[in-house]
């Protein structure tokens, strides 16, 4: 009766990103379209106390339609952090992502700074750590409005420390930083219709694709 055995579901050990129309691993279970057509540039504080941009991006489960977000632990290491939400903590975001428009406008019009914590979400926070091993916690991010001058109010997505499975090492991602243009593209890129029209699309394009080789 195969006792002893354990078996597996194709689908969890499939693990597999598709950037549009390249295969690379990935260490999740669905098939997710990375959708890199757009690489969204916000700022992090380097040890030098310098802002610098790194690459962040949105990826797309191709089954659930679920955005993620995926960026770089820096500007110079290629390790990856993904940053995932259930479909409730999702909608927390997106209204915190409303909010700051509010306040950026605000500030706008009456010539003013600020430096305020929006609200918090669940997340599940992923980071890698060389050699494609991952380690996975559930946690929360905090977002934040920053206002560099009274032209200038920032989008801040900030991280608590994490700790490795093993307890000792520990991982904490550095605060982000998004201008204005890159929170719109961002909201954008997080539209339940937007996502769901760029994945059928996908779809499309695949089955030409896969037609092909028939």
């Amino acid at each position: 009766n195969g006792k002893g055995k354990i078996t597996f579901p194709n689908y969890l050990i499939q693990k597999i990103i598709l950037i549009i129309t390249l295969l690379v691993s990935f260490p999740f279970a669905e098939k997710v379209l990375q959708h890199k057509s757009e690489i969204l540039h916000p700022k992090i504080v380097n040890t030098l106390k310098e802002f610098k941009k790194v690459n962040f991006w949105v990826e797309y489960g191709i089954e659930s339609y679920k955005p993620s977000l995926r960026t770089y632990k820096s500007p110079y290491i290629n390790d990856e952090v993904i940053i995932s939400f259930t479909n409730e903590n999702l909608a927390i975001f997106l209204n915190h992502i409303e909010k700051y428009f509010k306040w950026n406008n605000v500030a706008i019009e009456n010539n003013v700074t600020n430096d305020k914590k929006i609200g918090a979400t669940k997340i599940t926070l992923s980071w890698e750590h060389g050699n494609d091993n991952w380690n996975t916690q559930e946690t929360t991010m905090i977002t934040h409005f920053f206002s560099q001058n009274e032209n200038r109010h920032q989008f801040v997505l900030m991280f608590y420390e994490l700790s490795f499975s093993d307890g000792w090492v520990k991982f904490k991602q550095p605060t982000m930083y998004f201008d204005y243009n890159d929170v719109v593209r961002l909201k954008q890129l997080l539209d339940s219709k937007y996502v769901k029209s760029t994945v059928e699309e996908w779809k499309e394009k695949q089955k030409e694709v896969d037609k092909l080789f028939e």
